[in-house]
């Protein structure tokens, strides 16, 4: 089974925000995410949590899958994993 590699994301973030000429101070604000948190997360200090990816995917106007460079199984596995810690969070 593949798994998702979220310490990859934030470099996925960071190229997506910078191809849309985005500023990290705008697509913070859009995710009320503080900017130095949104730096930190981009630059691997820190990973992002699923359901902030998904947010961030919906701000950019872009899929997930595209915001993560997944093939549709890979897609897949990544729903699965992000309901499975949905679940156990609550």
């Amino acid at each position: 089974m593949n798994t998702i590699d979220l310490t990859k994301a934030g470099e996925r973030v960071r190229a997506w925000r910078r191809f849309l000429s985005l500023s990290q101070e705008t697509l913070a604000a859009a995710i009320g995410m503080h900017r130095e948190t949104l730096s930190r997360k981009e630059t691997g200090g820190a990973e992002f949590e699923a359901k902030e990816l998904a947010l961030v995917a919906r701000v950019m106007n872009i899929s997930d899958s595209d915001l993560l460079g997944l093939t549709p199984g890979e897609e897949a596995e990544a729903k699965r994993q992000a309901i499975k810690a949905n679940r156990e969070s609550a």
